[in-house]
C-alpha cells in the first residue's frame, strides 16, 4: 500500500481514536490490515513526495499535535523499516507484513492500478476533514 494511503487511513482512524496514543497505535495496526489487500507499491522517489504532501495536508488541517496526525504517523511508521532496508541500513524487518520471521502474516498480491488506493485515501482524507476538528 502506498505510504500516503497509510497516512490518510491512519488520519481518519486516529481522529476516531480519542487520544494521540490510541491514534498512533491504531495507525500501526491499520498498516498491517491495509498491507493484506491487493495493492501496488512504488519506489521511494514516488512514495516520499506523495506521503509528505499527505502529512502536510493533515498537519495543516488538524495540527501536528492532533490524533489525526498521530494516526497518520502510526500508519506510515512500519514503512520506515522498509525504507531502511531498501537503503541497506537494516537487514531484518520485524513488522508482521514485512518480515520473513515466523510471525509473517502475508502481504497482498501486487496489482498494477493504484485507483483503489487513491479512492480509499481520498475517502479517508475527506472523512477525516469532515468529521475532524479544524486546527484553527
Amino acid at each position: 500500500m502506498m505510504a500516503w494511503v497509510h497516512a490518510s487511513v491512519g488520519a481518519f482512524i486516529g481522529g476516531r481514536a480519542g487520544s494521540k496514543k490510541r491514534a498512533f497505535s491504531a495507525g500501526v495496526v491499520s498498516h498491517g490490515v491495509l498491507d493484506k489487500f491487493p495493492h501496488r507499491d512504488y519506489e521511494i522517489p514516488v512514495e516520499l513526495p506523495l506521503c509528505l504532501i499527505a502529512l502536510a495536508y493533515i498537519a495543516k488541517r488538524h495540527g501536528v499535535k492532533s490524533p489525526e496526525f498521530a494516526g497518520a504517523i502510526g500508519g506510515i511508521s512500519p514503512d520506515f523499516e522498509n525504507a531502511l532496508s531498501r537503503f541497506g541500513l537494516l537487514k531484518t524487518m520485524l513488522y508482521p507484513t514485512h518480515t520473513s520471521k515466523p510471525w509473517f502474516i502475508g502481504h497482498g498480491r501486487r496489482i498494477e492500478s493504484p485507483v483503489t488506493q487513491i479512492i480509499l485515501a481520498g475517502v479517508c482524507l475527506y472523512l477525516a476533514h469532515r468529521w475532524g476538528k479544524a486546527s484553527g
